[in-house]
């Protein structure tokens, strides 16, 4: 049973870090497109660092946001604000929709669910329980899942015997 719950737990933490790097590829990629479009000189390192800061719950987006602003005012000022607007509407596009979806299919959970979970992991928790909440609520529902199955399993089995003998 133990070997079984630790895999359960193992394979909701693969599942679940698989989805943060798809989120990361997915926010570099479009960071990508944004930046070139607004014709900032560094678009690739820039997207690359934002893909790899989305790694960081909360903090990240804000540091690669931070980053670019640096950059666009050091090369080009006259597109700060359209790199702003373009990180805030890729965050809000991202906090809103993408990880609620990629998290919530990485871990079988209901995006709704999801969202929820990261409100009241922040709110209880801080920054800890934004990074934990997710795969630790999965893996309880799986372990709660496979300890009630072990259980019923055991019962019919009890009942099987007593009715038999």
């Amino acid at each position: 049973d133990v070997r079984n719950i630790v895999g359960i737990a193992d394979r909701i933490l693969a599942a679940y870090i698989r989805g943060q790097l798809l989120l990361g590829f997915v926010v570099g990629v479009v960071t990508f497109i944004g930046l070139y479009f607004v014709g900032v000189e560094y678009a690739v390192p820039l997207a690359v660092l934002a893909g790899i800061f989305e790694m960081v719950p909360i903090l990240g987006p804000w540091l690669s946001g931070a980053a670019a602003v640096v950059v666009v005012l050091a090369t080009d000022p006259g597109k700060i604000w359209a790199v702003i607007i373009l990180f805030v509407v890729i965050q809000q596009v991202e906090n809103t929709f993408l990880v609620p979806k990629i998290q919530g299919d990485a871990v079988n959970l209901n995006p709704a669910i999801i969202m929820i979970l990261l409100v009241v992991g922040g709110a209880v928790f801080g920054l800890l329980g934004v990074i934990v909440i997710v795969p630790a609520a999965a893996i309880a529902r799986d372990i709660f899942v496979y300890v009630y199955g072990r259980l019923s399993e055991e019962a019919e089995l009890a009942e099987g015997a007593e009715s038999s003998g």
